[in-house]
């Protein structure tokens, strides 16, 4: 049904659509954002979308990077992988993910999606994560098409810098921001 929702919103002129993340969820919100994102680029052509926003820490970074970048080529460049972590902290329990390691896995996943982007091989060694030297490039080369949502810290402004992001001018004091990784 949502993918007929983004059919019209393009017959429309809308510009874009996101889908969201949550599980064990009674609201509706997709457990399986790229699989939608797929098919609603196979039946649009012009529509951008994006997650709002992809739970990573529930995810592993590297099939990530991979089927992300397999979205972002089927729909020639409009998929946004907007990811943040999750404030439904049951959410994690049934991965087997700690809630309180959350935030320490989210920026190690940022950094090695990062990574699988920007070189064609590389390693990481983390607290979460560990790769040997990899040649783990996702299929698309045109560009990185993950972002960075978070609220505004001193240490996401300084991750966002550091990886060339931008941060919409609204954002810097306070609130939501999204930002190129």
């Amino acid at each position: 049904m949502f993918t007929d929702e983004a059919v019209l919103a393009e017959d429309l002129g809308f510009d874009y659509v996101s889908t969201s993340e949550h599980h064990f969820e009674d609201d509706a919100w997709s457990p399986s954002q790229l699989v939608i994102l797929s098919n609603i680029a196979g039946r649009t052509s012009r529509l951008r979308f994006h997650t709002n926003i992809f739970l990573l820490p529930l995810h592993h970074p590297l099939q990530v990077s991979e089927d992300a970048a397999t979205v972002d080529l089927l729909s020639n460049g409009r998929m946004d992988l907007i990811c943040g972590t999750s404030s439904v902290l049951e959410e994690f329990e049934p991965f087997g993910v700690p809630a309180k390691s959350r935030w320490s896995r989210f920026w190690e996943e940022m950094e090695i999606i990062r990574l699988s982007y920007a070189q064609d091989t590389f390693e990481f060694h983390g607290k979460h994560f560990y790769f040997p030297t990899r040649s783990a490039r996702p299929p698309s080369r045109s560009r990185t098409p993950s972002r960075c949502g978070s609220v505004v810290s001193a240490r996401s402004s300084s991750w966002n810098r550091a990886a060339g992001a931008f941060t919409p001018r609204a954002a810097r004091n306070s609130g939501p921001s999204t930002c190129r990784a």
